[in-house]
């Protein structure tokens, strides 16, 4: 394997969980100031111009692609350590950094989107109350803390699945299994647990599934038939429709594409 594919990727570019809800926080306090400014006194939702809605998503784009792509690294790593114990002569490509900046930025411009549009949303709706109180609640640390959970497993998705996708690609041996965490569960995510992107991969491109979704991806780069003697990979998938069914009724698919 050329280890010309870290040539660009360097370590220190990681983003820990608590770095990820620490600038991400930071940002949204910034953001509550100057939407309370706008709003003006009375407080008024409507005098938020349009442009001002333009300039918050564009700097959360920004900030989210650069702290995805760190906290993808730390399982990019892994995996790609997974890979050199393996054995597998795969010829990587050079461009793997840009292939999770765009992966990153992919999803940074989804979620983005979302959160600013959810965020207008809300305010646009206060008709009487405490402005500052609904300030809190679209602004602040409870909201912004479960976002930034949420993409911090969605980049440790992006981090292995990225490799996995270019190893794939090479036609070498590699299954990206779904596993729990430790948290409190839907009933959906454990009918996943050791089940592989061959099944899951109909729906959804990975965890989070949900909001405070604590699932994970692991690659491994070993024989179907190993894995299942290892009891990491199941022997037989769950049932289809009983999965389908709870699918339709939580999935909201981001455009990330690695298969």
């Amino acid at each position: 394997m050329p280890w010309s594919v870290l040539r660009d990727i360097n370590p220190r570019e990681r983003v820990t969980v608590a770095e990820f809800e620490r600038r991400i926080q930071k940002l949204s306090r910034r953001h509550r100031g100057m939407i309370r400014q706008a709003m003006g006194t009375p407080p008024d939702p409507g005098n938020v111009p349009d442009t001002l809605w333009k300039q918050i998503e564009r700097e959360h784009k920004a900030a989210l692609m650069i702290l995805l792509f760190g906290a993808a690294l730390p399982t990019f790593f892994v995996a790609l350590g997974k890979l050199a114990r393996s054995g597998q002569n795969v010829d990587l490509p050079d461009d793997l950094r840009q292939t999770l900046e765009e992966i990153a930025a992919q999803r940074a411009n989804w979620v983005a989107e979302s959160i600013t549009n959810t965020s207008r949303n809300r305010l646009d709706s206060w008709r009487e109350g405490d402005m500052e109180q609904t300030l809190r609640d679209v602004f602040g640390e409870d909201r912004w803390r479960s976002i930034a959970r949420n993409e911090s497993v969605a980049a440790q998705s992006i981090g292995g699945a990225a490799l996995a996708a270019s190893v794939r690609q090479q036609g070498g041996i590699v299954t990206e299994i779904w596993f729990l965490g430790k948290c409190e569960h839907c009933t959906l995510c454990p009918m996943l647990h050791g089940t592989s992107r061959d099944f899951w991969g109909i729906w959804t491109d990975g965890p989070p599934l949900h909001p405070n979704c604590c699932c994970n991806l692991q690659v491994f780069f070993e024989p179907i038939n190993v894995l299942r003697d290892r009891n990491l990979l199941v022997r037989r998938n769950p049932n289809y429709a009983i999965v389908n069914q709870k699918m339709q009724k939580v999935i909201r698919r981001s455009p990330v594409r690695l298969a």
